[in-house]
């Protein structure tokens, strides 16, 4: 299994304690999510690289359809957050950094109502593409080394269980609301 904080090979096992378990998977995702990113995340945060991949990927499904007068495409923050599943105030906080940055321009029809959206700007689209490419030589070493096989197989076991704890969250929501 590898070294781990809370459990090892010889306490886990199909009976191990669901304590330990839930320490371990609780110290994995935040510490590998958390610490280790910012050490290959060095041309820009890695909320700031999944947002404009993110807005990268509603472009191409035609969200950006709405092209302005130069050509640029501009995606809604209410797409943001419905792509996020998070709060407006919570998008709003990520585009206004990227804005301060300047990654995305950030903009309004009209007076407001009628939407607020972002437009990418080239310097967000050049920072994002340095970023892939220290994540792709980062990663073509890691999976070199796993295996890609098993990386591929992680990849769809971690969607899976990231499905089945949404569905917990859910149930604690409706238990709680």
């Amino acid at each position: 299994m590898g070294k781990g904080l809370f459990i090892n090979d010889e306490n886990l096992n199909k009976d191990a304690d669901l304590g330990l378990l839930s320490d371990e998977m609780t110290f994995r995702r935040y510490f590998t999510g958390a610490m280790n990113t910012k050490k290959i995340f060095s041309r820009m945060s890695t909320g700031n690289y999944i947002t404009i991949e993110i807005i990268e990927k509603l472009i191409e499904k035609g969200y950006g359809k709405d092209v302005q007068e130069d050509g640029s495409d501009r995606i809604y923050l209410k797409d943001l957050a419905e792509h996020f599943k998070i709060p407006m105030y919570k998008v709003s906080e990520i585009v206004r950094d990227m804005s301060e940055r300047g990654m995305v321009t950030w903009t309004h029809d009209g007076k407001g109502e009628e939407g607020t959206y972002i437009i990418l700007t080239e310097s967000g689209m050049k920072a994002a593409k340095e970023q892939q490419a220290i994540l792709k030589e980062f990663y073509s070493r890691v999976i070199g080394r796993f295996g890609k096989e098993k990386f591929v197989e992680l990849i769809g076991l971690m969607a899976d269980l990231d499905q089945v704890m949404e569905s917990e969250l859910d149930q604690m929501e409706e238990i709680d609301g």
